[in-house]
C-alpha cells in the first residue's frame, strides 16, 4: 500500500505544480484500514498561485522574446507549469546558435510571479564558404578552375530566421544560383514559412528555374515536417541543330507544378564537428508536367509523346556519427533519389557528383533519374574542430530518358584534412573515381579546396 500511496501523492503534487502552484504540498493525514475497505485522508496545501512574468537571458545569446517564448512554450502572464520549465535546457541545447552555460534558474517574487533566468552563450551558426576546384580542361595540359560561394545567415536578427544565398560555377559555361529564406513561429505558433528560388544554366543547352514555398510544423530544435509547393520552368536555349535535323532534342521546353511532404530530424553532440548524432531527411512529392512544342521542330518529332503527364519522386539523405574512440569517428551515410515519369528528358534529371554527393567525380556532372549512394568516412580528430579523414563512396545509379538508358556502379575514394583557423574552416581533399568499369587514373584525380567562415 505504501508505494501506491507515494505514487498518488506524487501525481497530485505534479498536478498542482503544472497548474500554477509550485509550492503545493500533499501529505497523509490519516490511514484507516479495515477488512472491508481502506480509507486514506490527504492534507493538501496549494500555496500561492504563481504566474510566469518573463524569461531573462544571462549571457551573450541573442534571441527576441517573441521567438524565445514560442520556442520554449512559455506564455508571459500564464500560470506556472513545472513540466514546461524542466524541458528548457534540453530545448535550448537543440538550437544550433546557442550553447547552454549552466542550468536555468527560477526566481520567485513576493507578488506571485516568477522570472526564468537562462544562462546561454551565442554560438556562431552563420557562415560564409568558398570552394575552389581544379580539374583537367578541354585543352591539353590546361586546368579548369571551378568555384562556389555560399552565404548562410542564421538568427542574425534574433528571430531564429534563416537566409541562404549560393552561387556555383561547376563547369565551363555552367552556373547556378540558389536562394532560400525561412521565418519560424509565425504569430507565436509552431509554424514556419519558407520560400526558395533556384536557377541553373548548362552551357548553351538549357536553363532551369524553380521557385516555391513551404509551411513547416516545428518540433524540437531544427526538426520539422513540411508541406511544400514548387513551380518548374525549363527552356531549351539553342535548338538550331535539332530544327535542321528534325529530331527531338535531349532537353525540351516544359513547365511543371509539384507538391509534397518533407521530414527533417537531426541531433548532434557538437554541430561544427559531430562525434555522435544523426541526420535524416526524406521527401515525397507528385505533380504534373506540361511540355511545349518548339517552333521549327517538325510536329512528327513529337509523335507518340504525351505533352501532359503526371510526375512523382522521392529523396532520402541519412548520416550517422559513431564515436569509436576519443579521437576516432565513423560516419556512414546514404543518399538516394528516384523520379517517375514516362517521358523524361535530360533537363529533368537529378544532377550528382562532387564533394556533396559523389566524391571523385566532377561537380554535378552525372545526370540521373534514380540513384542510391553509400558513403563511409573515418575521421581522426586532431582537436575539437580539426581532423584528417579517409573516405569511400559509391553505389548504383540509373539514367532513363526517352532517348537513352544507362546504368552504372560508380565508386570513389580519397583522403583529406579539415582544420580550423581564426578565420574559419579550411577543407582540402583529394579524390579518385571510376565509372562504367573504367580503371582508376591518377591524372583524373579531383582536388577540392574549401573554406567556411562562421560568424
Amino acid at each position: 500500500l505504501l508505494p501506491k500511496s507515494k505514487n498518488v501523492l506524487q501525481k497530485i503534487t505534479e498536478a498542482y505544480e503544472n497548474n500554477g502552484y509550485p509550492f503545493a504540498s500533499v501529505s497523509i493525514d490519516s490511514l484507516i484500514i479495515s477488512p472491508e475497505k481502506t480509507d486514506l485522508v490527504l492534507h493538501c496545501k496549494k500555496g500561492p498561485l504563481v504566474k510566469l512574468d518573463s524569461v531573462i537571458i544571462k549571457g551573450t545569446a541573442m534571441m527576441k522574446k517573441s521567438f524565445l517564448n514560442a520556442y520554449l512554450g512559455i506564455k508571459p502572464g500564464g500560470i506556472y507549469q513545472e513540466k514546461a520549465l524542466r524541458r528548457i535546457d534540453q530545448r535550448l541545447k537543440e538550437l544550433p546558435f546557442v550553447r547552454v552555460e549552466q542550468a536555468h534558474r527560477v526566481v520567485f517574487t513576493d507578488t506571485g510571479s516568477a522570472h526564468v533566468l537562462l544562462f546561454a552563450k551565442k554560438v556562431n551558426a552563420s557562415r560564409f564558404s568558398g570552394l575552389i576546384g581544379f580539374m583537367p580542361g578541354s585543352a591539353k595540359g590546361r586546368l579548369l578552375v571551378t568555384g562556389e560561394a555560399d552565404l548562410g545567415l542564421w538568427n542574425a536578427l534574433g528571430y531564429g530566421e534563416q537566409l541562404t544565398l549560393r552561387w556555383r560555377r561547376i563547369q565551363a559555361g555552367t552556373q547556378s544560383l540558389q536562394a532560400f529564406v525561412r521565418y519560424p513561429y509565425i504569430l507565436g505558433t509552431p509554424l514556419a514559412v519558407n520560400g526558395n528560388f533556384d536557377f541553373f544554366r548548362r552551357d548553351s543547352l538549357f536553363q532551369n528555374i524553380q521557385f516555391g514555398f513551404g509551411v513547416q510544423y516545428l518540433f524540437v530544435g531544427t526538426n520539422y515536417a513540411e508541406i511544400f509547393y514548387r513551380r518548374d520552368i525549363s527552356q531549351l536555349i539553342q535548338a538550331d541543330s535539332y530544327i535542321q535535323s528534325g529530331q527531338l532534342p535531349e532537353s525540351v521546353d516544359y513547365t511543371g507544378n509539384r507538391a509534397g511532404l518533407k521530414l527533417n530530424f537531426e541531433r548532434y553532440d557538437y554541430r561544427l564537428n559531430p562525434t555522435r548524432g544523426f541526420l535524416i531527411q526524406a521527401s515525397l512529392w507528385g505533380g504534373n508536367k506540361n511540355m511545349r512544342r518548339r517552333a521549327g521542330i517538325p510536329e512528327n518529332a513529337y509523335e507518340n509523346i504525351r505533352l501532359k503527364t503526371i510526375t512523382a519522386g522521392m529523396e532520402l539523405k541519412a548520416d550517422v556519427f559513431f564515436r569509436l574512440h576519443r579521437r576516432v569517428t565513423l560516419k556512414p551515410g546514404l543518399l538516394a533519389a528516384h523520379s517517375i515519369n514516362p517521358y523524361r528528358f535530360l533537363n529533368e534529371l537529378y544532377r550528382i557528383g562532387g564533394i556533396n554527393t559523389l566524391r571523385g567525380f566532377d561537380e554535378e556532372s552525372l545526370y540521373m533519374s534514380s540513384y542510391a549512394l553509400g558513403n563511409v568516412e573515418l575521421r581522426f580528430l586532431i582537436e575539437e574542430n580539426s581532423f584528417v579523414y579517409a573516405f569511400l563512396n559509391g553505389g548504383w545509379m540509373e539514367s532513363k530518358t526517352i532517348q537513352r538508358y544507362t546504368r552504372d556502379l560508380p565508386y570513389g575514394f580519397g583522403a583529406g584534412i579539415s582544420f580550423f583557423t581564426k578565420a574559419g574552416f579550411i577543407n582540402v581533399a583529394y579524390a579518385l573515381g571510376s565509372s562504367q568499369g573504367q580503371p582508376i587514373r591518377f591524372r583524373n584525380g579531383k582536388i577540392h579546396i574549401g573554406f567556411t567562415g562562421v560568424f
